[in-house]
């Protein structure tokens, strides 16, 4: 069965830099330390029949939970938008309006993004992708993904600004 079109779209992204990431973080985690994915989402496999079913289901019934869920996110996406203009070194050139993600810009003087997004591993303990990940345009900026507890993103965020402030100005 083929993958839907996002996925096929998806399929074009170099995987290497987002497994090198979770497989440091999965060494750091390993040795105690609790680290925040921001670099991963769900994988992608062709869904069984039973969900597609109860998929429809829910779509014509009560909607409500959409407006939480929506709720929930726009709530995420504020605490992104903030961390990152808290963080020193970092800003949010371009607003996301429609993505679990955002494209952070950094402007730390020696470091690329990946020397970037392994600080921010081994010193906070929060795992994101650095943007030559997602081609060769992304050198200068780091995805964070809030696809996850808006807990983790409040935690995760004050953990990146404690590392950015840590980097020589």
């Amino acid at each position: 069965m083929p993958l839907p079109m996002a996925a096929n779209r998806m399929t074009a992204i170099p995987f290497a830099g987002i497994r090198k990431v979770f497989e440091k973080a999965t060494r750091l985690e390993k040795k105690g330390k609790k680290v925040i994915h921001f670099e991963i989402g769900r994988p992608d496999f062709n869904t069984p029949e039973h969900i597609k079913a109860v998929a429809v289901a829910a779509l014509k019934g009560d909607q409500a939970c959409v407006d939480q869920m929506v709720e929930e996110f726009d709530a995420r996406w504020r605490v992104m938008i903030r961390g990152i203009e808290k963080s020193p070194g970092l800003t949010c050139p371009v607003v996301p309006t429609s993505a679990f993600y955002v494209f952070a810009r950094h402007e730390v003087p020696g470091m690329n993004s990946s020397d970037l997004a392994d600080h921010l591993l081994e010193k906070g303990g929060v795992a994101v992708v650095p943007g030559p990940s997602f081609g060769s345009k992304g050198e200068g900026y780091l995805r964070i993904s809030y696809a996850t507890a808006l807990e983790d993103c409040r935690e995760g965020m004050e953990r990146i600004a404690h590392a950015m402030g840590q980097l020589d100005p």
